[in-house]
């Protein structure tokens, strides 16, 4: 699993939308954002799914599913420029054979993150980008994926 934080005044951080789920459920148009611009790589990308906490999508290859859930920092809700997190993670479903013989291949979650960062930094304003390989706010950020 990947993290990575930025801050940005490019998505919706203000107005909670009539049909989010819960009042923080921002991120629909940032998970919109991101499928756009990853498109064009080797991953099959489904359409924004809603969550408790934001928004997320399935990014697939070879039958392998990535989950890329997007969140707004709650303390954030209202300002201009707000911080949001990404994660990146294989997840090989309910399935427990599948779970047991399947195994991410680092290479494959290095790609979707090196996309996704390089939507990020060509992005303007786009700022103050962070990627972690453990828990956000734990160890040390760097300014890629590693």
């Amino acid at each position: 699993m990947r993290h990575v934080s930025f801050r940005s005044s490019l998505f919706e951080s203000k107005e909670p939308q009539p049909h989010f789920i819960n009042p923080i459920c921002f991120g629909e148009d940032l998970a919109a954002w991101l499928i756009e611009k990853i498109r064009p790589t080797i991953f099959d990308l489904s359409e924004p799914i809603q969550e408790d906490y934001g928004w997320g999508f399935w990014a697939t290859i070879g039958g392998a599913p990535y989950w890329v859930a997007i969140a707004i920092n709650e303390e954030m809700i209202g300002q201009d420029v707000a911080e949001w997190y990404v994660s990146v993670a294989h997840e090989a479903g309910c399935n427990p054979i599948r779970r047991w013989t399947t195994r991410p291949k680092l290479e494959v979650l290095l790609a979707l993150c090196h996309a996704i960062d390089s939507a990020l930094y060509n992005e303007p304003t786009i700022s103050d980008i962070r990627w972690w390989s453990t828990d956000f706010d734990s160890g040390e950020p760097s300014q890629h994926p590693t």
